[in-house]
């Protein structure tokens, strides 16, 4: 019979903590466990690192009985990336058949929708993506005009697009149970929109939610593929669980729910439920009793713990702190309306106040909840504290010094991640949008340069024609990458002939070599600086949104307020008086913003701090420095 010993634990341990550290009761307690449990684990509680021990440990022992193998399922490839690095050549036996490491979305792809769409329609699926899916709906949508007419007030494309296929019989539905309110099955209406849906269905082309849809048809219709999966792993952990979607949860429970054959170890933090751009007001886990705790932090000492033990949703866990953890108090920043803009100059100057560049491998961070640009609504996202803010800049889309490495990057991409081809029109618009910053070609209204964001709503209202053509172009250029028949040369000629039709009448020098250049180089220019701030003493501040950094641990973190529906000092600054407003608690968007500044409260290790608007969150700096906040004031130049 498989089992852990201690001596295993020890091995783990030398390879993946310091000299020294060991694992405690209550990580080996889940290192060990050989049945199906629930994890609940509050924030910096190395819940990773466990996982891998385990991982490395029964890595040890493969191949296991009948072959069977390791299933590894998580929201995101990030995650996937880390575990894989840091187990480094010691794990290579993981990453190969049986076993699966990956998102769940892939898995669901790879063993449900593709072979249930072969089964079906005796042909491969072309394309598991949004964009494309999207781009074949809408000229369909958009050469019915009674289609719209009855759609528009309804969603439109979106609401179009968002209508599931319902697992049972492929009949078009609300959701996965609910028929289409006020819409019978025998009008027209529904016949057009089962029409467009059916059609580009056979086309080949599948929303990401059409894939889960397909898989449940396919399980239904053939359990023999349940058992097979089954009989394939005889582990299966599933990371971040409280990010679980309800499809996604169905899938996972008619696979593994129940099921003696299989090992089903879940974890997550009910507290953490935000994922991309959506924060779930109720997660759908619900952790089977008795869990397994993690239930002190390795990240945070007790001032930070003090706080998080009221800004967050579920009290249940002990968010026990790091007592060798020497956290600074909290801060509280205040700043005036329209100064929002000294806000990350007065944390980089409290960052050298208290030596924290000194530490070593310091990390500063400055987030928020909204990152789409609001500035034109008056209302306060990043944009307003660090103007060049790009939401849509990420670790792999930065701005390259020429168009073949966007293209490069794209085709990289598309390889390692076919299921995520959303990454492949954030690549390749970060270099259309690089390339009208380079002849100067900015927002009419605002003045500012293009964003990836700013463009496509600019072109909504102006020149929604072209949008559309940019987004057919979009998908065309990822599906002809992903077929094999478009290289990345090929990818920088059709971009550079795109914009030079559609964009570009006074081409520079610089600019030529940049469409044309045949050199790769990922390295970004040193000059930008979109999503950073240099302080004058050189510490640099990275920007970005609460999902942006899940997961990361800082040295020090500020949360700048933003405007989701209300501020955020308006909703959470009760609950940063060391009270729990229950009739507060409640409240769905309080309850999101909880969530959210739970994730951003708990990243860092030194020093949390927490900008709101003086005109809105003044008058409570007593209450806030007896619950032992620092509150200060920042005027226009940062000084506090």
């Amino acid at each position: 019979m498989l089992s852990i010993s201690n001596a295993d634990i020890a091995r783990a341990e030398s390879v993946l903590l310091p000299p020294g550290c060991t694992f405690n009761e209550e990580r080996r307690a889940f290192i060990k466990c050989m049945e199906s449990r629930d994890v609940v684990a509050c924030p910096g509680s190395g819940k990773t690192t466990a996982l891998l021990a385990k991982l490395l440990i029964l890595a040890a022992q493969l191949p296991l009985s009948e072959n069977r193998g390791i299933c590894v399922l998580t929201h995101t490839n990030v995650a996937i990336d880390e575990i894989k690095r840091r187990a480094g050549g010691a794990a290579d036996a993981l990453f190969v058949h049986p076993n699966y490491f990956g998102t769940i979305q892939g898995f669901v792809n790879r063993f449900l929708a593709i072979p249930a769409y072969r089964n079906r329609y005796k042909r491969p699926v072309q394309a598991i993506d949004n964009d494309q899916f999207f781009a074949a709906i809408r000229s369909r949508y958009e050469s019915d005009i009674g289609l719209q007419w009855w759609l528009e007030p309804r969603g439109g494309i979106g609401t179009l697009g968002g209508y599931w296929f319902k697992p049972d019989d492929l009949s078009i539905g609300s959701t996965m149970d609910d028929d289409i309110n006020g819409l019978s099955r025998s009008t027209n209406t529904y016949r057009k929109i089962e029409g467009i849906r059916n059609v580009v269905l056979r086309q080949g082309v599948l929303s990401y939610n059409d894939a889960y849809s397909l898989g449940l048809n396919y399980i239904s219709h053939f359990p023999n593929v349940v058992e097979a999966i089954r009989h394939r792993f005889r582990f299966v952990f599933i990371d971040e669980m409280q990010d679980t979607d309800d499809h996604q949860l169905r899938v996972l429970d008619k696979l593994f729910a129940a099921c003696d054959s299989v090992i089903l170890q879940r974890l997550g933090d009910p507290n953490q439920a935000i994922y991309q751009s959506d924060v779930k007001q109720e997660t759908l886990w619900s952790p089977t009793n008795p869990a397994l705790p993690f239930s002190n932090s390795l990240r945070y000492g007790a001032t930070i713990a003090k706080v998080l033990d009221t800004v967050r949703v579920d009290r249940t866990l002990t968010l026990a702190p790091n007592p060798n953890q020497q956290s600074l108090p909290p801060h509280i920043l205040l700043f005036k309306s329209g100064a929002e803009d000294a806000v990350i100059p007065a944390f980089g100057a409290m960052i050298r106040e208290y030596g924290l560049h000194e530490l070593e491998a310091p990390k500063f961070s400055a987030v928020g909840w909204v990152g789409k640009d609001k500035t034109d609504e008056e209302k306060i996202c990043l944009r307003c504290y660090h103007q060049s803010y790009q939401k849509t800049l990420k670790n792999n889309s930065r701005w390259f010094g020429t168009l073949l490495s966007y293209a490069q990057r794209v085709d990289v991409s598309l390889k390692d991640s076919p299921e995520h081809a959303a990454a492949v029109s954030d690549i390749a618009l970060a270099g259309i949008v690089r390339a009208l910053r380079m002849v100067g070609l900015n927002h009419p209204k605002t003045q500012r340069p293009f964003t990836a964001a700013s463009l496509k709503s600019h072109l909504k209202q102006s020149n929604d024609t072209l949008l559309l053509t940019l987004r057919i172009a979009l998908a065309e250029w990822g599906l002809s990458l992903r077929q094999g028949k478009m290289s990345a040369e090929q990818l920088r000629d059709a971009v550079s002939a795109f914009l030079r039709k559609h964009f570009i009448t006074d081409e520079s020098k610089e600019l030529a070599e940049f469409l044309d250049s045949d050199v790769v180089d990922f390295s970004p220019p040193q000059t930008d600086r979109s999503n950073t701030f240099v302080t004058p003493s050189g510490d640099v501040i990275d920007i970005g949104t609460v999902h942006s950094v899940k997961g990361e641990t800082h040295t020090a973190t500020i949360y700048l307020e933003t405007f989701y529906h209300a501020l955020d000092s308006k909703r959470l600054l009760p609950f940063c008086l060391g009270k729990y407003p229950v009739k507060e608690s409640q409240k769905s968007l309080h309850r999101q913003n909880l969530k959210i500044a739970h994730v951003a409260f708990s990243r860092p290790t030194h020093l949390l701090a927490f900008a709101c608007c003086k005109e809105h969150a003044g008058g409570q700096e007593a209450a806030l420095e007896s619950a032992g906040w620092v509150v200060r004031e920042i005027g226009k130049e940062g000084a506090s």
